[in-house]
């Protein structure tokens, strides 16, 4: 037991030896210690700043770039339960779809009257419009989804614009909508999108029709 204790002692007169070793040395030399830091922070430091590739920003690409679900497109029974809440005789504007989009099929078949326009057909909806037209109805890229939402919003008319539930969580539908009714037609189940024409059974996200003046109450929910 003796010898456990003497070899204690021992470890800690070594320690505290090191330990008075190391302040002496700072001691001794604090002056040089500072000096260093002193000098140190004399020494400019330059900031990383990227440079300039030379190439001009591409505002088509920014607005447009692709994501992981833009390219996610709507089956037909998704488009149908919106034709409940679609009057005829209005002009429905299809601002992100193709001639074989099933939002013009549905819409077409249902007998309303749509104009569909898309960037690939040099009609940027950033800056092009319709002469005429009523309703925004369409499943917008979810990349850039604010900017889509505010040049939908300034429109002053009805719109239903298909979107993730998943944005609800983001701050951009609270400021958009804080002035604005935002009314939503929910569904009970997932939609599975179509990505080169295939079903995507792997949907980890929900979807509702973000609206504005369309619908006859705020929240509606709809089955397939």
């Amino acid at each position: 037991m003796e010898n456990k204790m003497d070899y204690k002692k021992e470890l800690l007169k070594d320690f505290l030896k090191w330990f008075d070793g190391g302040l002496n040395y700072l001691r001794d030399n604090n002056k040089l210690i500072e000096e260093y830091l002193a000098e140190s922070e004399s020494i400019p430091i330059e900031p990383q700043v990227k440079k300039p590739n030379g190439n001009k920003i591409n505002s088509q690409s920014i607005l447009y770039s692709v994501g992981n679900n833009d390219e996610c497109y709507t089956p037909a029974y998704a488009v149908t339960p919106l034709l409940e809440f679609l009057p005829k005789g209005k002009i429905y504007w299809l601002p992100f779809d193709k001639n074989d989009s099933n939002f013009v099929r549905v819409l077409a078949n249902s007998g309303h009257n749509i104009i569909n326009t898309h960037i690939e057909y040099g009609q940027d909806f950033y800056i092009y419009e319709p002469k005429e037209w009523d309703v925004i109805v369409s499943n917008p890229p979810y990349t850039n989804k604010r900017k889509i939402f505010e040049r939908a919003i300034s429109f002053g008319k009805p719109f239903a614009l298909l979107m993730s539930n998943t944005w609800l969580n983001d701050s951009a539908p609270k400021q958009l909508f804080a002035n604005v009714d935002l009314q939503l037609l929910m569904f009970e189940g997932r939609i599975k999108f179509l990505s080169n024409g295939v079903v995507d059974n792997k949907i980890t996200f929900s979807s509702s029709y973000f609206c504005y003046n369309l619908l006859p109450k705020q929240i509606i929910m709809r089955s397939f």
